[in-house]
């Protein structure tokens, strides 16, 4: 969950799912309240939208629409994040205009994003940079990787500038961080490797394979709706 503003009677707050945030109006009896509640809360909510019964502020993102909460679960409580993502999202255009104008604002610097990717890939500028490039969620993961990415296949290793290094059996860590990073369902066509020994000349250490990564948001059978 992103911000709250308080009034009476009410919060008003900012529910993103993936990029689209929605903004829900919750009465203040209704417990647990959010205004409690930490950053990057799930949370289900049972209300339909609606249209508004009045004018929305003008700093709401849709002003047609509108969800009068019903009822409220939280479904995971999130950790203190070690970034926030708003703060990542900021450009250093936006923190000098801010400056110049006597606010400070929180800048998170590049080693930080990259040691925390999995939120940084929650950012608008990098979603945008995965979708743009193809459209479908289909990524271009690394093949040159630090460790074995699978416990059952056998590995090429090499040495990369004095450390050890890998070539990718398979893009499974990451693929899980891009779900991770709310990339819902991605996929890649793309190159595998497997120092496998064997006794035939019909056996490849080289393959193109096809792999998939879809989150599951209540049961395995969505897997199956995919598939067939």
């Amino acid at each position: 969950m992103g911000g709250t503003r308080c009034s009476t009677g009410q919060v008003l707050g900012d529910f993103w799912f993936h990029l689209s945030p929605l903004e829900r109006l919750v009465p203040r009896s209704l417990p647990p309240h959010p205004s409690s509640s930490s950053s990057s809360i799930a949370v289900d909510c049972t209300q339909p939208a609606r249209s508004s019964m009045e004018p929305l502020p003008s700093h709401c993102r849709l002003t047609q629409v509108e969800v009068q909460v019903g009822k409220l679960y939280c479904v995971s409580k999130a950790a203190v994040l070690p970034i926030n993502i708003e703060d990542a999202a900021r450009s250093d255009v936006e923190i000098e205009k801010a400056l110049q104008a006597g606010e400070t604002l929180v800048r998170v610097n590049q080693d930080t994003c990259l040691n925390n990717r999995v939120l940084d890939l929650r950012t608008p500028a990098n979603q945008g940079i995965f979708r743009i490039q193809s459209q479908v969620g289909n990524a271009l993961l690394p093949k040159l990787i630090a460790g074995s990415s699978e416990g059952g296949a056998a590995v090429f290793r090499l040495n990369y500038k004095g450390q050890d290094a890998c070539l990718a059996q398979s893009p499974q860590l990451h693929k899980q961080m891009a779900i991770r990073g709310d990339f819902g369902r991605i996929f890649e066509i793309g190159p595998v490797f497997r120092a496998e020994d064997s006794f035939t000349h019909r056996h490849l250490c080289e393959f193109t394979g096809l792999d998939v990564e879809m989150e599951i948001k209540r049961h395995y059978f969505e897997v199956e709706l995919v598939i067939f």
